[in-house]
């Protein structure tokens, strides 16, 4: 199968007895003209997803129609309104399972997930920032040059009694991995740190790298597809220091507890909003199912027409 982004197909009912050829064509001049073209319409082609990022859903190629299905294929990209850029992500080859007994199938590839991390990179969405004051009041461990003296002596040296600040960023888009039965992502940080410095002017002091693993959990439901980080344990490298070599551990353990506490419900928030499912008005989703395979989820469920 050719490379696609977004495949929606619709498993047809077995061939009816054949009727009188006129009164068929008729039939269905009438039908399409009359009904399924202005209903065709609803179809979305781009989506708001929140304030700043759209999710294109145009057709990539006409609609295929066989005895036994009706296969369409939508652009499934993820894009910022205000500027949309060229992605240089390719979507994969999509081989689907040979299932028909639901009434719609969605087979969805990891292009549209990590065209929306592509976005939420460019945006800042996920540089971050933790000052002293965000520390719990009963926490052992504080962002100050006092409470780094027992792991870093020349720092509380050269500045006494000053507040430290942690800035973190993510060089490069965090992209969703798929695989049978398994998600994950690995995202890459750095951290720099710095003195907060009487004239409220910040001196760069050392430089940290941040890696981890992270499992996610996509379900569905009725019209769009949400989903949840788990988090593994953050692993904290020292790239560069201006107060001499220390031992990293005490940030990891700082780093650990703001992570799983703050950055990562950030982002759950934000994926439990979720991305909409191109549907069409009036439709609504039910016995849903979901299976993960290499680089593309597939999800299937039947449909009722909700009368106004």
């Amino acid at each position: 199968m050719n490379p696609n982004v977004l495949m929606v197909e619709f498993p047809t009912a077995s061939p009816m007895p054949p009727l009188q050829a006129v009164s068929i064509c008729e039939m269905i001049q009438k039908s399409v003209s009359s009904d399924l073209q202005p209903y065709l319409q609803t179809l979305p082609v781009t989506t708001d997803i929140d304030s700043f990022a759209d999710i294109d859903y145009s057709l990539v190629e006409a609609p295929w129609a066989t005895a036994q299905m009706l296969e369409v294929m939508f652009k499934g990209e993820i894009f910022h309104r205000n500027h949309r850029s060229p992605v240089t992500l390719l979507a994969p080859v999509i081989n689907l399972p040979e299932e028909h007994n639901k009434m719609v199938y969605f087979a969805v590839s990891d292009y549209v997930f990590n065209t929306a991390s592509l976005v939420y990179h460019e945006e800042g969405y996920l540089n971050f920032s933790i000052t002293d004051d965000m520390i719990p009041p009963d926490s052992n461990i504080r962002l100050t040059t006092k409470s780094f003296r027992p792991f870093v002596p020349r720092l509380a040296r050269l500045y006494p009694n000053m507040n430290l600040e942690l800035q973190g960023s993510v060089p490069s888009a965090p992209l969703l991995n798929f695989s049978p039965g398994n998600l994950s992502v690995n995202p890459y940080m750095e951290i720099d740190a710095f003195v907060l410095l009487p004239s409220s002017s910040k001196e760069p002091v050392f430089r940290l790298t941040v890696a981890t693993n992270v499992s996610a959990i996509l379900t569905f439901n009725t019209s769009k597809i949400t989903g949840f980080l788990q988090p593994g344990k953050v692993k904290v490298e020292l790239k560069e220091s201006k107060v001499g070599l220390f031992n990293a551990e005490l940030l990891e353990a700082l780093l650990n507890y703001y992570i799983l506490n703050t950055l990562y419900p950030k982002f759950n928030d934000k994926l439990a909003e979720g991305f909409p499912l191109p549907l069409l008005k009036r439709v609504q989703l039910y016995d849903l199912g979901l299976q993960i395979h290499k680089d593309f989820l597939f999800l299937g469920a039947n449909v009722q027409y909700m009368r106004v």
